[in-house]
């Protein structure tokens, strides 16, 4: 895998390379894992926080429209996550 990828973009790949075989194990394929696991790499955590002003910069770049209102409204309060 390319040296130059952080380790967040070496495991997403990892896992998109393994995910087809893995369902091929569960669908009863012998051979679903020619390779094995392969190890993952550790990645670190980012914390990175919107300041305020950032915040009202980013809030007034885009139009307000009925349907990002809700979602850029609730995105300044305190402990706001996206859907998942």
């Amino acid at each position: 895998m390319h040296a130059g990828l952080r380790a967040a973009s070496r495991r997403n790949a990892i896992t998109a390379i393994e995910r087809p075989f893995n369902w091929a194990v569960r669908l009863g394929y012998p051979n679903g894992m020619p390779l094995g696991h392969i190890e993952m790499p550790r990645v670190q955590r980012r914390e990175q926080a919107v300041t305020p002003e950032e915040y009202v910069r980013i809030r007034d770049h885009y139009p307000m429209t009925t349907r990002s209102a809700p979602c850029s409204v609730s995105a300044g309060t305190p402990g706001a996550r996206p859907m998942r």
